[in-house]
């Protein structure tokens, strides 16, 4: 795992599937996953998600899934 608290996060595995996992705004408290690919081309799969404050907490919501 590389990243910082104030960008993004990667997982990696043995045999190169990689998740990118992203705050959808500093104030929020949990990581979204926000990107996944193989080692293959083509392979991308994105969430975006939007940010909604429910109870006075930041949270995320996927709006989207763009896929291959």
């Amino acid at each position: 795992m590389t990243g910082t608290l104030a960008g993004s996060f990667t997982l990696k595995d043995t045999k190169g599937s990689t998740s990118v996992f992203t705050k959808v705004d500093p104030a929020a408290t949990a990581w979204q996953l926000s990107r996944t690919f193989l080692p293959t081309e083509n392979s991308t799969t994105t969430v975006i998600s939007e940010k909604i404050i429910v109870g006075g907490k930041t949270l995320a919501r996927p709006k989207y899934v763009i896929a291959p």
